[in-house]
C-alpha cells in the first residue's frame, strides 16, 4: 500500500495525493458503517427501516486521495455565484 503526496513549487502543503485503492470485502469497510432509521410514511402511517452508510472515523482514512486544487476552484465559483 503506498500513498504520494505532490507539492506546488511554492507550497509548504501538498496540493494532491495519489494512493492505492483498498478493495474491502463485502462488509469489511471499516471506513464507513451501516446506520438503520426508520422512516414513517405521511399518508398512510406504515414505517419502514432503511440501511444507510455512514463516514466513520478509521486510520485507514489516512488513503483517500485529495485534491485541493479541485477544492479551492469550486469556493471560487461559489463566491463568483453568490
Amino acid at each position: 500500500m503506498k500513498k504520494s503526496f505532490f507539492f506546488d513549487e511554492d507550497s509548504e502543503n501538498a496540493d494532491w495525493s495519489e494512493s492505492d485503492k483498498i478493495e474491502w470485502l463485502e462488509g469489511k469497510n471499516v471506513t464507513v458503517k451501516m446506520v438503520s432509521k426508520k422512516q414513517k410514511n405521511k399518508k398512510t402511517g406504515q414505517t419502514r427501516t432503511v440501511q444507510k452508510e455512514e463516514p466513520t472515523h478509521s486510520f485507514f482514512n489516512f488513503f483517500k486521495p485529495f485534491d485541493v486544487r479541485e477544492e479551492a476552484m469550486e469556493a471560487l465559483e461559489d463566491e463568483e455565484v453568490n
